[in-house]
């Protein structure tokens, strides 16, 4: 399956050069996405609501969270969020358009109503605190909304 043919040297060192940009400036972008992440969790979880952030004691990737919105269903929860735009999903990555349940949380032994209601956020080394905030801004009122729709209050 090969072929003969010269080896394009500039691709190859443009290549390298770009991975090592990217190495250097790795933690620094970590760093950035975890604070976020932590301000997101941190704002939702202030709000008195039933929240519960998943894994938040372990050591786990800095882009991702998974919380639970006791009482609410994710589904629910996941369309009208959706509509006030705001991107999450209700299952793992792993299995991208599956409405299926996470057996991330199954094999942790989550409760069953939590697993029901939990949906997973992410950031990325582009996004900003203002984009942060502004999420938790529009995430708050819908789920107090549902609460109140469905008659759980805080």
């Amino acid at each position: 399956g090969l072929r003969p043919g010269t080896e394009p040297v500039a691709l190859a060192v443009g290549f390298q050069m770009a991975l090592e940009r990217w190495h250097a400036s790795a933690a620094e972008r970590w760093q950035h996405m975890q604070q976020l992440r932590d301000q997101f969790e941190q704002t939702l979880l202030a709000s008195g609501a039933n929240i519960v952030v998943h894994g938040a004691q372990a050591n786990r990737l800095p882009q991702v969270s998974c919380m639970s919105f006791v009482g609410l269903d994710r589904q629910r929860l996941l369309l009208t969020l959706d509509r006030v735009g705001i991107a999450c999903s209700s299952g793992p990555a792993c299995a991208s358009g599956s409405s299926q349940p996470s057996p991330v949380l199954r094999a942790m032994q989550v409760p069953d109503e939590q697993i029901k209601s939990a949906l997973r956020f992410s950031v990325s080394a582009r996004t900003t605190l203002s984009e942060v905030t502004d999420a938790c801004q529009r995430i708050l009122p819908v789920i107090n909304d549902l609460r109140l729709s469905s008659g759980i209050g805080k």
